[in-house]
């Protein structure tokens, strides 16, 4: 597990798209556009949080932005090597 610092604290938000490519992907794969909807660096006291804490508390916090819908799904990829869906 990587230590979170307020060096590396940083996450993105991506809307994915509706739908993704379901066929193989023995070509060299299928470009798929994400959205950057959103970035932050974590509040310092969301660093000593357990891994899936931390995940819940960002995941609260993104459903009270604007750019938030229900029926969409948003991917968070981070600067301390997590990534996870919303």
């Amino acid at each position: 597990m990587v230590e979170i610092t307020s060096e590396n604290n940083f996450v993105r938000i991506f809307r994915l798209p509706e739908t993704l490519p379901s066929d193989y992907c023995f070509n060299g794969g299928h470009a798929v556009t994400f959205l950057l909807v959103d970035w932050f660096s974590l509040d310092p006291g969301l660093l000593i949080k357990t891994e899936e804490g931390r995940r819940n508390t960002i995941r609260e916090f993104i459903k009270w932005k604007a750019y938030y819908n229900p029926n969409s799904k948003f991917l968070a990829i981070t600067d301390y090597e997590e990534a996870f869906l919303i």
